[in-house]
């Protein structure tokens, strides 16, 4: 909820009080049954993420997944070592609400159905960053999004939203709710 996403920010805001803002997102999934994330590509994106920072003048909130790994967190961490930036490593209170409450906008790998449509919820732009592999179905997912105005693939540039914020969760009780009223 909006106020669920209010109050992890203020909480993350006061966990990280030096780091300048603006802040941008990122979430970082990994290697998975339809995408690779390894050492290479890990390294690309700390790279391209160091540059796009420096370019745009933001502080990066780096929140990786379990699938990430820890040889891939250490090479962003590597690359990203003269950024601003904070990078959760797991300890304390996982900051991914307080990132989409906090965040002007985001980067994700193409990886992650689930962040890519949380930060949706909250109306900012959203960069894919593209990893090798993939199926029809993240294809298809991934069309709908650029198609809506949510998703731009990442190319270094940090666009302004023109997106309807998108609520998963509130179109899918909707539905639940048509469902059991129709029978």
């Amino acid at each position: 909820t909006e106020a669920g996403l209010a109050e992890a920010a203020a909480t993350l805001k006061a966990r990280l009080p030096d780091l300048p803002g603006p802040w941008v997102g990122v979430l970082v999934g990994g290697t998975s049954g339809s995408y690779r994330l390894g050492e290479t590509e890990a390294a690309a994106l700390g790279e391209a993420l160091a540059a796009f920072a420096a370019r745009h003048g933001v502080s990066l909130v780096v929140t990786p997944s379990r699938r990430t790994g820890d040889a891939n967190v250490a090479l962003l961490a590597e690359a990203l070592a003269a950024t601003p930036h904070f990078l959760w490593r797991g300890e304390g209170d996982n900051p991914l609400l307080g990132i989409y409450g906090c965040s002007e906008a985001f980067v994700v790998t193409c990886d992650s159905v689930n962040m890519i449509g949380e930060a949706a919820f909250t109306g900012k732009p959203i960069l894919a960053w593209p990893l090798p592999g993939g199926r029809a179905k993240f294809r298809r997912f991934h069309e709908a999004m650029v198609r809506h105005g949510a998703m731009r693939w990442f190319d270094g540039s940090l666009p302004r939203a023109d997106y309807a914020p998108l609520d998963a969760t509130g179109l899918v009780a909707e539905a639940i709710r048509s469902h059991l009223a129709n029978r």
